[in-house]
């Protein structure tokens, strides 16, 4: 059996990241030929989500200082050995690499890189680091033509994406209007770039359209405040954060993302599993895997206000011809069975 480590920096709990590491180690609790743990360096705000994990399968250090956590990360490496050492964190990367040089195992453990972020977009990827790795995972096809761009050898990287369940088809809107879901982070126009897509609403004319908002965040009431002077507050329903929104959200036509950057969206590819069209920027990195014009949904121009309206008029005049199976099988190699066959073959 070979034995594999997952290593994660602190977690907030509530993220994509999250929800693809507790789809990836629930697959291979029952696996005879891999087993596999996560460890996490600094703990996780919330650990609601490791409820269905078993506890022998997490390992948590939630030791405050980072210098005492990084001492307490060498002597567990001493005292613990692992074939595969899948890291999400490209200091971590790095740290582990002169742990293993330094203990004579280069030859004997393997470290997979696994960032679930845009190499260009987050403070906390140092890319330089990937090449520390013997082996890269891309979660999107943007995110390896960043890893070729530093330098690292295409045959060293390996685009698996994201994994998704083939979910039941949410009940679409039939009514005259058109109602629509977010879900995610709010963020006036940082990463979320929330602005942009209440700019674009602003703009849709001759169209009674709902927005119901899943999230919360720090410039939330700054949103609402754009919301109120563009007078578009009253067709906004904001529901605050929610653990599992998917319960909630029924009689939609179409999911919306507005953000400057992404991983992966998860948020995407759990809609289109529900048969959900989607209208999303065109952001570095991952939209463009997953929505394709005119099948499942449109891709928008970042910061582009008028493209969103568009967009969202395209849909409304549309969504009677989009078909909900066309829809879900348009993600077909998402969907568990191939992606856990890609990811064992490389494990």
């Amino acid at each position: 059996m070979k034995n594999v480590l997952i290593v994660a920096p602190i977690l907030s709990g509530k993220g994509g990241t999250e929800t693809v590491l507790k789809r990836v180690l629930c697959e291979y609790i029952e696996d005879k030929n891999i087993n596999m743990k996560l460890l996490i360096l600094g703990g996780t705000k919330s650990s609601a989500w490791l409820k269905d994990i078993p506890e022998d399968r997490v390992i948590i250090c939630n030791i405050k200082s980072k210098v005492l956590r990084l001492i307490w990360y060498f002597f567990f490496m001493i005292f613990n050995h692992f074939e595969s050492m899948v890291i999400i964190n490209t200091q971590l990367i790095h740290v582990t690499r002169y742990i293993i040089n330094l203990m004579g195992r280069k030859n004997k453990t393997k470290i997979i890189s696994w960032i679930h972020f845009s190499l260009r977009h987050s403070g906390t990827v140092k890319t330089k680091y990937l090449k520390d790795a013997d082996l890269n995972l891309a979660i999107s096809s943007g995110i390896a033509s960043q890893m070729m761009d530093e330098g690292i050898d295409g045959g060293l990287i390996k685009t698996v994406y994201n994994p998704v369940r083939i979910n039941k088809a949410v009940s679409l809107n039939e009514s005259e209007g058109l109602r629509l879901v977010y879900v995610g982070r709010i963020e006036y126009n940082h990463q979320k770039n929330f602005e942009q897509l209440l700019m674009g609403l602003s703009k849709v004319k001759l169209i009674n359209w709902i927005l119901d908002v899943y999230g919360t965040g720090e410039e939330e009431e700054e949103c609402k405040q754009l919301a109120d002077k563009l007078n578009i507050s009253q067709n906004i329903v904001w529901h605050g954060w929610v653990e599992d929104p998917w319960q909630m959200i029924d009689k939609i036509n179409a999911l919306v993302l507005s953000s400057n950057y992404e991983g992966f969206p998860m948020v995407l590819l759990e809609a289109l599993s529900r048969g959900i069209p989607c209208i999303a920027n065109d952001c570095p990195t991952g939209p463009n895997d997953l929505v394709k014009d005119d099948i499942n949904g449109k891709l928008v121009k970042v910061n582009n206000s008028d493209d969103m309206a568009n967009s969202i008029e395209w849909l409304f005049k549309n969504r009677n011809s989009l078909k909900q199976k066309d829809i879900q099988e348009s993600i077909y190699n998402f969907y568990d069975e191939q992606y856990f066959s890609r990811l064992t073959k490389l494990l």
